[in-house]
This record gives structure tokens, sequence and C-alpha cells, in this order.
């Protein structure tokens, strides 16, 4: 019997090697039934064109006229894979290198339960090929954001049981044709961070599995589109974007309750990192942090980029 039709999604944004690199580890696993599109974010180098001249015919290319973030340029990825009768959806970070057999051991769960909507695999640092990154995703109710099983530790087989889990990271993330159609696409309101999050919640909502799968397994160059988890940029969607998750799926009342976490504990606690460990763009880092809070307070959706 045919292997279900999988739709590997790949966004760039001025990141030639990153997504080169990302395309020749695909190139080389052992499932077969599978095909590679390429989004370009209105990179502003000339990566597109050089990833299109050397892979055309083998890679579908689609070039977004603006910056759409993660959300709406996967979204458009997306999208085309369903126009083009995908089965399923894989959503990977073009910073990421992978193993040969990691589609293989997502689709094998994949089709044994009707019931499993989303499923991710066991994610390393590509500096550190034997330390966590990803082994599944939990929502701390107490701090009011996520959480990682496993991150940073030494794999030693402690996080090799299949899982349910409440996220699956959009780093590598398999999703069910059906489960697009019923709960939609990626939030666009995100822009970029924890719209995985708020889409794995949605499909839970639903009556769908989330599962994570260690016996799939990825490389992730860590933080490489924006340089860093402490730059403006990634501190000024962090901020407003983990409010926004606990409204949209949330009470007000525990909505209250976080804001009040996040200005008496995840501000402080972030400057107090900024300030300490990192020496550039401390104005702009911090500045980012309330920025965000207040785009989050007055639903100002256009995003800022700090840089």
């Amino acid at each position: 019997m045919e292997r279900p039709l999988v739709y590997i999604i790949l966004l760039n944004w001025n990141g030639y090697d990153l997504t080169r690199e990302c395309i020749s580890s695909l190139f080389k696993i052992s499932y077969t039934n599978y095909k590679i599109i390429v989004v370009d974010n209105c990179s502003e180098d000339d990566s597109y064109s050089k990833l299109k001249s050397e892979f055309d015919g083998d890679v579908v290319f689609i070039a977004n006229e603006s910056n759409l973030g993660f959300t709406g340029g996967n979204n458009v990825g997306i999208t085309r894979a369903i126009e083009n009768n995908a089965d399923y959806v894989l959503l990977l970070n073009n910073d990421t290198v992978v193993d040969e057999l990691f589609l293989d051991e997502l689709i094998n769960k994949a089709v044994s339960d009707d019931k499993i909507g989303i499923l991710g695999p066991k994610i390393y640092y590509y500096a550190e090929p034997e330390n966590i990154w990803f082994s599944g995703g939990r929502f701390n109710k107490l701090k009011g954001g996520m959480s990682v099983d496993g991150m940073g530790v030494r794999d030693n087989g402690q996080f090799d049981k299949v899982a349910d889990v409440d996220y699956i990271t959009g780093c590598a993330l398999l999703v069910k044709k059906e489960v697009l159609e019923k709960v939609g696409l990626l939030d666009k309101d995100y822009f970029i961070y924890a719209e995985e999050v708020d889409f794995c919640f949605r499909a839970k909502r639903n009556g769908y599995r989330v599962v994570y799968i260690p016996s799939s397994k990825v490389w992730h160059k860590v933080a490489q589109s924006f340089k860093g988890n402490f730059t403006p940029f990634y501190l000024y969607f962090q901020s407003k974007n983990r409010l926004l998750l606990i409204k949209k799926n949330f009470s007000k009342l525990y909505l209250i309750y976080c804001f009040i976490v996040h200005i008496l504990l995840y501000i402080p606690y972030k400057l107090t990192y900024i300030w300490f460990k990192e020496k550039n763009k401390r104005f702009k880092a911090s500045l980012s942090l309330f920025v965000g809070t207040y785009d989050f307070l007055f639903s100002k959706n256009k995003p800022r980029f700090f840089k």
C-alpha cells in the first residue's frame, strides 16, 4: 500500500546555507512519498534565487512579496500542500538536519491511530548532537508559560517513551490534513512564537492527540533565524505572544493571574538576564519586553521589528 503523501515546508529568510543543508539532508531520508516546498519570506539577500537555481525541479518554490512571519509564511506553504492533495504536512525549520528515518518513524505512528493529529520528533542541538533541545512540550499553568522536557540534558534514553504532550514545537511538526481542515491554519496574529502551542491547543480541543515520537530524530541550529533567544526581535514577540496565547485559550480570570506573573516575575527575570549576561543591545532588548506587553494590552496586531 502506498504511503501517505507528505509535504515538507521549509521557510527561508536570508538563509541560503541553512536551507541548502536542510534540503540536502531531506534528500537522504528513506521515506519516499514526500515533496518539499520552500517558501521564501521576502529575503533581502540572494538566497532565494540561489536556492531556486540549485534545486528547481526537485523542490517547489514560492516567493512571498513581504515577510509574513512564521505563521503567514507557513500558511502559504500549507495551503499549496493541501491544494496538491497532501495527506500530511510537515513544518520543518530550515536550520535543521534530519535523521534518514525521521519521517518513517513519524508516519508509522501517525497511521496507527486515527485520533493522532499532530506529531513531533526528538530534537537535539546541532552544536551538541547528544544533548536534547526538545522532547515534548508542556504548558506550565503556575507560571503561565511553556516548558520543554529535557532541554539541555544529555540523551541517555530517559526520554525514549512515546508520550502525549501539550504541544509540539513548530521546529518540526507533522500534522494530518484532516486537522488542518477542521481547526484551520496557524493563527497569523502571532507572527512568530507560541503559534504552534495555540495550534496544538485547538487540535486537542477538537479531540486529536498530540504525540511526541522519540525514535524520530532531528538536529537544530537553535535560533539561527533571529540570532539568539535574547535578541530584541525575539523578546518582543515572546513578551507579547505569551499573553496572547493565554487570552485566546483560557479564561479572563486566568489571564489576569498570568499578567500579574508576567509583570512581577517574567519581565524582571528577563531584564536581569539581559543586563548581566547580554552586553549588546541591552537598551533595545529591555525596551522590546515593555513594547511587547504594551502591544498586547492595546491589541496592536502589526508586529514591530527590533534589530
